[in-house]
């Protein structure tokens, strides 16, 4: 399924005269049945013009506040169901926290960069020290797949020579045939042992960026998560359905398949409200509780917003709107549920999941079908007062309806992205 996409999206690359190369993910491709993450290196000139081809093509960008020189772009096919997220890097640069420091990595991996099929990838043995570096460096460990990755370049260098005189650059002291045995039989950790070696070479040979433009980048991403927890790009959809319809199924594939992490937050009203009323005696005393719970939760899932993370609200203050099953219908009661069911913001989206009682019943057989009956048709009386509001049907299986709800977090990512700063 990435395929097709790719073939569009480099091709227009192509014609555009963008010198760019897939930097680590070239030979995983045809793994990303669902889509994915792959990194694209490009000249740091050719920034703009892959910007907006991306964008054509209808890529948006993510706000990357302090990351530079990555810029993170994602799409998704909806018929396809299929998410692609584009990490575009204009340099590579090596090391970790106050100690980072900028190679001529990347004018390599461009300059000998090879044709495969449709995408322009690395020479091996220009992939091979970038991803060994990446390793030693970055992450700290090799993942299996780094690891079977790294064995394959290693069966796959041509120019012998010229990886001797990387490996020289980097691992100074070290020889291509000690790091070719040890990458062929999967001694890792010797390698990653080397990483004082290859701080110690960076730092003789490389500049290092100031430490006050790494603390200005730290500095800048905090200042991006306190703009984004006013005005947070991830959405906040809030699920609403009787019992049986599977908001907490949905929210467990919504978890596993959009590209963004996901966090479900709990907004429902009633549940431990006698608790509540034992704790605080004082007239009111219970709704204020509630009241500062709703608060508590709600904060917590601008917290998550505010990181990048989309939020599924199971339930929401809406549920004070429905008919209770209390036969009071005193002033102050209509007063405290019309408080209640405005106390926190209005999410970004409300999901109703709509299924006939009957069926609810079957799934879930906590009330009886003619109760769950009533509160189905009491939640899609909320779909008329509630602007925000969509219903979807809940009858079909779970993936369906996970692809029409991601659909709608999809156009709430579109809405908010359009206008979003990026730097």
């Amino acid at each position: 399924m990435v395929r097709p996409l790719l073939t569009r999206v480099f091709a227009s690359i192509d014609r555009a005269g963008i010198v760019y190369c897939v930097l680590r993910d070239a030979d995983r491709l045809d793994d990303l049945e669902r889509g994915g993450e792959i990194d694209v290196l490009v000249l740091p000139g050719h920034l703009p013009l892959i910007s907006r081809i991306l964008t054509e093509h209808g890529f948006v960008r993510l706000p990357a506040w302090g990351y530079a020189p990555h810029h993170f772009f994602v799409y998704y096919d909806i018929a396809l169901d299929c998410w692609m997220k584009l990490d575009v890097i204009t340099e590579i640069q090596a090391g970790r926290r106050l100690r980072v420091f900028r190679t001529p990595l990347g004018t390599d991996c461009l300059a000998y960069r090879r044709r495969v099929e449709e995408l322009y990838v690395p020479s091996p043995e220009d992939e091979l020290v970038a991803l060994v570096l990446h390793c030693v460096l970055d992450k700290g460990e090799f993942t299996p797949g780094r690891r079977r990755r790294a064995a394959d370049l290693v069966g796959r260098v041509e120019r012998a020579r010229y990886l001797a005189e990387q490996i020289a650059r980097y691992w100074p002291g070290l020889s291509w045939p000690w790091m070719s045995s040890a990458m062929a039989r999967g001694d890792c950790d010797a390698v990653l042992a080397t990483r004082p070696m290859v701080m110690d070479a960076l730092a003789r040979r490389y500049s290092r960026i100031p430490i006050a433009a790494l603390m200005k980048a730290r500095a800048v991403r905090k200042v991006g998560r306190y703009i984004r927890l006013v005005r947070p790009y991830a959405p906040g959809i809030a699920l609403l359905a009787p019992d049986g319809a599977g908001k907490s199924t949905i929210a467990g594939e919504l978890r596993a398949h959009l590209f963004c992490p996901v966090e479900s937050v709990y907004m429902g009203l009633y549940p431990g409200r006698a608790a509540s009323t034992r704790r605080l005696r004082l007239p009111g005393g219970s709704a204020l509780r509630l009241l500062a719970l709703q608060w508590a939760r709600y904060l917590r899932a601008r917290a998550h917003r505010a990181h990048g993370r989309a939020v599924v609200f199971d339930r929401y203050t809406y549920d004070a709107l429905l008919p209770s099953t209390n036969v009071s219908t005193s002033r102050l009661t209509r007063t405290r549920r019309w408080i209640l069911a405005r106390a926190c913001p209005a999410p970004d989206l409300v999901v109703i999941l709509d299924a006939p009682g009957e069926l609810l019943f079957a799934r879930k057989p906590e009330h009886t079908a003619r109760r769950l009956e009533q509160q189905r048709q009491a939640y899609l009386h909320l779909h008329s007062v509630l602007p925000s509001s969509v219903v979807i049907d809940a009858t079909r299986r779970p993936e369906q309806v996970r692809r029409a709800v991601t659909a709608l977090i999809w156009n709430q990512f579109q809405k908010r992205l359009a206008h979003s700063p990026n730097h």
